[in-house]
């Protein structure tokens, strides 16, 4: 066994001293407690005398776990007890956590070399808090040692949430080109989207996102990513399935690279139909009426479906002229359940006139006696009554 280390002879990594682990955490509390009061000298007294300075497990049975004492070095910034227990044996990867994290979390720079500089493990740190350190440096330094910082999704989320990360973005923006980074930033958008979060949305754009990139929501994704790829979608997408048609500013749907008449099924608030109307209105409005007259009959939507619905009506002449049997038995069964008869009568009523929709198609609707009896029970006999 190589004799006590002094730090003061400028030692160098990796350790020499093999110091054996105790099985019983209790023993080092007085070393923990000498550690945490700065006696310097009575720490490398403990160390001369053989003493344990380290334990397999920090838990004690029915109580709080220890703090070991390298763990008190850095929580209390102490440098130089900190090399003196590593060059003596102390592992840096003690306990439970890694203290690479704690160092990270707290901003202490000087020990993350430190323990990196004496074998600390880079890849038990935790990607989340690398991100989190608002560290440019520190995150390629990571992502170099191999530390994946798309496990979990972390720099996704990350990203999405903490708009005030600029050396995040900045990071993502210069490995966009890698797959990896590029999905996460599709990821991260898609959640920013259906946050609302439009400072976020914009960052991750200037980083490179793909607003028409399919990925999974991370708000139902597995860690595993084994969904289905057919139930992952855009964040395009979800702007508009969310009612967030104010981000389409940021997100910039084109004529050239985007399916119109997909994104105008999913329009569900004013801002999206001005900004798509601008670029391109739909042929038909058949499927943006079905979708929010749907949407009228929600027990959860307040007024916003039938305000949408009039204002396409009124500025753009809009008209149900075509449902297939599938829409059609699909409305039919909304008008059914909806349990509030108000907006029940503003659907059919507005259903029930041929400027708004092609008589063909409401008969159809209206057909079955189920319907029949749901007219008679508001009272609309014809289309004489006005919504």
């Amino acid at each position: 066994m190589i004799a006590f280390v002094d730090p003061r002879n400028n030692p160098e990594p990796p350790v020499k001293r093999v110091v054996a682990p105790t099985g019983d955490a209790d023993v080092l509390e007085a070393f923990a407690r000498l550690c945490r009061e700065g006696r310097i000298y009575d720490v490398e007294r403990w160390i001369m005398d053989a003493k344990p300075i380290h334990a397999v497990s920090y838990s004690r049975r029915g109580s709080r776990r220890i703090k070991n004492a390298l763990e008190v070095a850095v929580d209390t910034d102490r440098l130089d007890l900190g090399l003196l227990l590593l060059c003596n044996g102390f592992p840096p990867d003690a306990g439970g956590e890694s203290l690479l994290d704690l160092a990270i979390r707290d901003r202490k720079r000087e020990f993350v070399d430190l323990l990196l500089t004496w074998g600390a493990d880079p890849l038990l740190a935790d990607a989340y808090t690398v991100l989190a350190s608002y560290d440019a440096d520190l995150y390629e330094r990571f992502w170099n040692f191999g530390l994946d910082f798309t496990r979990g999704h972390a720099l996704a989320r990350i990203l999405a949430d903490q708009s005030s990360n600029r050396p995040g973005y900045g990071w993502a923006r210069l490995h966009n080109a890698e797959p990896k980074i590029a999905r996460e930033l599709a990821i991260a958008l898609l959640e920013a989207v259906v946050e609302n979060r439009e400072r976020a949305a914009a960052l991750l754009m200037w980083a490179g996102a793909d607003p028409r990139k399919p990925v999974p929501d991370l708000r139902y994704s597995r860690e595993d990513d084994l969904e289905e790829e057919d139930t992952w979608s855009t964040a395009m997408v979800h702007a508009l399935m969310y009612g967030h048609g104010h981000l389409l500013k940021i997100l910039k749907p084109q004529l050239a690279r985007d399916d119109f008449d997909m994104l105008w099924t999913w329009a569900c608030d004013e801002a999206a139909v001005d900004h798509l109307a601008k670029l391109k209105p739909p042929d038909d409005w058949s499927k943006v009426l079905l979708r929010n007259l749907e949407r009228a009959l929600s027990s959860y939507r307040g007024d916003e479906p039938r305000k949408l619905i009039e204002k396409l009506t009124v500025e753009h002449d809009a008209r149900v002229t075509e449902m297939t049997e599938s829409e059609i038995a699909g409305l039919r069964r909304e008008l059914l359940r909806c349990p509030d008869d108000s907006k029940s009568r503003w659907v059919l009523r507005w259903l029930s006139y041929s400027e708004t929709c092609e008589p063909a198609v409401f008969a159809e609707l209206t057909r079955t006696a189920a319907v029949q009896r749901k007219l008679n029970s508001l009272h609309i006999r014809d289309a004489r009554y006005r919504y």
